[in-house]
């Protein structure tokens, strides 16, 4: 380590760990059946708007160069952070008339 010209850098922050399968699978699950009971005017949108448009709503946005956005990654949430995020996501549905996974209560 000595002979580093530039040295070295260590950083120490907490792990944070990453959704479970489980929770991924229930997330896209999720957004299977909104994609089958949401009507906005009139129309259905399918699971990958459905995750851009709630990416977008409940974690953020990130800008693009030129002007456009995007959602901010879901992998950036931690286990705790992506429950929560399933669980506004239901509770947003619901009060739009679209209850969800109902057969998991």
């Amino acid at each position: 380590m000595r002979e580093a010209e530039s040295g070295y850098e260590l950083v120490l922050r907490p792990i944070k760990s990453k959704r479970s399968m489980e929770q991924n699978k229930r997330y896209w699950k999720l957004l299977a059946e909104l994609q089958e009971v949401a009507y906005l005017d009139g129309r259905q949108y399918g699971k990958d708007a459905w995750h851009e448009y709630l990416r977008r709503e409940f974690i953020g946005c990130i800008d693009l160069p030129g002007g456009g956005v995007i959602g901010m990654s879901t992998t950036t949430l931690s286990i705790d952070e992506f429950t929560d995020y399933m669980t506004r996501i239901e509770a947003w549905a619901a009060q739009q008339g679209w209850p969800l996974m109902m057969e998991d209560v």
